[in-house]
C-alpha cells in the first residue's frame, strides 16, 4: 500500500500544480518556488512551507509606519512571494503545520502592484488580448487582500480562527469557515479578479479543479450565528 502523503508534501504539491500553469498560461512573470523547514517555538517545533523556504518577518503586515508602497517593495526585495503577476500583483502562500501534518495557521496574500499598469508590460508583453481585459480596465481600483489562518490565538467573533482581511484594514476580520488551500486560494483570486483569463486558459483546462487536500472547518457557532462570514 502506498505511503499517504503529509499535508505538507499536498500543500507543496498544489503550490507547484499553481505556479506551473500560471508559467504555462502567461500570467506569471516572475515566481519562487515553496520550500519547508522546521522551525523550533516556544510550543514546540513547526513544519513551514514559504517562498524559497524564507521564513520571513511577518510583522510587516502590522507595522503602521509602513506605507503599503513600502510593504510591497519589501516583498519584493525579500522574494517573499511565490508569484508575481504580469500586472505586478503578487501572491504569496505561507504555511504553519505540527510535526503531525495539521495546518496551525497560515498567511495567503494577494497584494496588486503600486504601479500603474500600461498596456505593454516590462517583457514586452501584450496587455491588450481579450483575457487581460480586467486587468487594464481604467475604473478598476486595486486593493489588497489576505486570507489568515491562525488556529493558536483564534477568539471566537474578535479573531476568527480562519478571516479575510480586506485593504490592510487593521479590524477587518471577516470569518471564513475553515483554513483555505492553495488551490482554493488562487481560484478564488482568478476567478473573481482575472476572470477573462481564468474562463479562456484555466477553467476550459480544467487544471486547478482537482484538489489534493480537505481541510476541516474551524469556525465557530456564535461566529455563524452572528456573523457574516465566507464559506470555503
Amino acid at each position: 500500500m502506498a505511503k499517504k502523503k503529509s499535508n505538507v508534501d499536498l500543500i507543496i504539491r498544489e503550490i507547484l500544480l499553481i505556479t506551473e500553469v500560471l508559467i504555462e498560461q502567461g500570467l506569471s512573470m516572475n515566481q519562487n518556488y515553496p520550500k519547508s523547514f522546521t522551525k523550533s517555538t516556544k510550543k514546540g517545533p513547526k513544519v513551514i512551507v514559504a517562498p524559497s523556504g524564507d521564513d520571513f518577518d511577518s510583522r510587516v503586515f502590522f507595522d503602521p509606519e509602513l506605507s503599503y508602497s513600502e510593504m510591497y517593495k519589501i516583498l519584493i526585495k525579500d522574494n517573499a512571494y511565490n508569484i508575481k503577476l504580469i500586472d505586478g500583483a503578487i501572491l504569496s502562500l505561507y504555511y504553519e503545520l505540527s510535526t503531525g501534518g495539521s495546518v496551525m495557521n497560515h498567511r495567503l496574500i494577494f497584494f496588486p502592484s503600486t504601479e500603474l499598469l500600461s498596456l505593454e508590460d516590462d517583457n514586452g508583453m501584450d496587455l491588450s488580448e481579450d483575457v487581460y481585459s480586467d486587468i487594464i480596465n481604467q475604473n478598476i481600483y486595486p486593493f489588497p487582500l489576505r486570507l489568515d489562518f491562525d488556529l493558536e490565538n483564534a477568539i471566537s467573533i474578535d479573531h476568527p480562527a480562519s478571516h479575510l482581511t480586506l485593504g490592510q484594514y487593521k479590524n477587518c476580520r471577516i470569518p471564513a469557515t475553515a483554513p483555505v488551500t492553495p488551490l482554493k486560494f488562487i481560484k478564488f483570486i482568478l476567478r473573481n479578479f482575472y476572470y477573462n483569463f481564468y474562463k479562456d486558459r484555466i477553467s476550459v483546462n480544467s487544471y486547478f479543479d482537482q484538489g489534493y487536500i480537505n481541510l476541516d472547518d474551524t469556525i465557530k457557532e456564535e461566529e455563524k450565528t452572528n456573523l457574516s462570514y465566507f464559506v470555503i
